[in-house]
């Protein structure tokens, strides 16, 4: 019985733990989607300024912090600035 009972909160943990991945990985790419909005939007910013311009839709730092982090992999480090005007 007391056995059954440990076995049901671990999977109640699990279930919250997942809930909260699905929630974490929802928000990731929703900043991912703000972000190639912007680099196919047919302007021209830096990452900076798309980094505080998701602080500021999203209300936390994190996400700007995870939306640097997002183009530097996509874009590259060395690239601080998407051009998406075509020649």
């Amino acid at each position: 019985m007391k056995n059954e009972s440990f076995e049901k909160m671990a999977n109640a943990k699990c279930l919250i733990g997942s809930e909260m991945m699905s929630k974490m990985k929802n928000y990731r790419m929703c900043i991912e989607e703000f972000c190639d909005g912007y680099a196919f939007g047919g302007d021209e910013y830096n990452f900076d300024e798309i980094a505080a311009a998701a602080d500021k839709t999203f209300r936390s730092t994190v996400a700007g912090d995870y939306a640097i982090d997002y183009l530097e992999k996509q874009y590259g480090s060395c690239n601080s600035q998407i051009n998406t005007t075509e020649d």
